[in-house]
């Protein structure tokens, strides 16, 4: 008679296993994976297009080191993924991205991602989104939509008063001494670094317009 091992054993653990495939952009991670396979990202709220991507790749599973729906408005994507019977867990944290192994068997179960070996280990814990699960999130998300919409509508419309005589009048617009009619004008603001074509169109620029 054979006696079982501890290999044995993990066989028969619940759950969903999967070659996991890591990465934070999914546009890098998409040519990496096979049908089949688990996808680990780093993206919060989960847009329709990107989820048609990953079944398109034919992920069986979507592991998401962030909330796929944070309530700032209610995106479609974590829906889609339900709907095609999509195993999806989110809000796993930055430490798994380190601590799940690109290219390593996992097993997911109730939230949890386990390693597929002898020890089994605990790699990373989140939360398993199913459909009730996304509906709540929707339906409170589009209320927090409604909220931020009406604060919008105030805030514009008390800038508009407040600054009328400008915006309709051209009153207060200070005088400047550089000649800007018929040149390109850059406008520059705090946020982001640029995309990499930007430096390309204003390296093509002559240098007499940029003089």
């Amino acid at each position: 008679m054979r006696l079982r091992t501890r290999s044995d054993a993990t066989d028969v653990l619940p759950g969903h296993r999967g070659t996991v495939r890591v990465g934070r952009r999914v546009s890098n991670l998409l040519p990496r994976i096979r049908s089949g396979d688990v996808a680990c990202v780093d993206l919060v709220d989960m847009d329709t297009s990107t989820a048609q991507a990953l079944l398109d790749a034919g992920v069986s599973a979507v592991l998401n080191v962030q909330p796929m729906i944070s309530g700032r408005y209610p995106n479609r994507g974590p829906q889609l993924l339900v709907d095609a019977d999509v195993l999806v867990v989110d809000s796993l944290g930055e430490r798994a991205l380190s601590a799940i192994r690109d290219g390593a068997e996992v097993r997911v179960h109730e939230g949890a991602v386990h390693a597929v070996d002898k020890d089994g280990a605990l790699l990373a814990e989140g939360r398993q989104v199913d459909g009730p699960l996304v509906q709540r999130l929707l339906t409170s998300a589009r209320e927090g939509l409604t909220s931020q919409l009406d604060t919008f509508t105030h805030n514009a419309s008390e800038f508009l008063r407040r600054e009328q005589d400008l915006l309709l009048h051209g009153q207060g617009v200070p005088e400047i001494e550089t000649v800007i009619e018929g040149r390109p004008v850059v406008l520059v603001v705090r946020g982001r670094a640029p995309p990499p074509s930007w430096a390309t169109c204003v390296a093509s620029w002559p240098s007499s317009v940029l003089s």
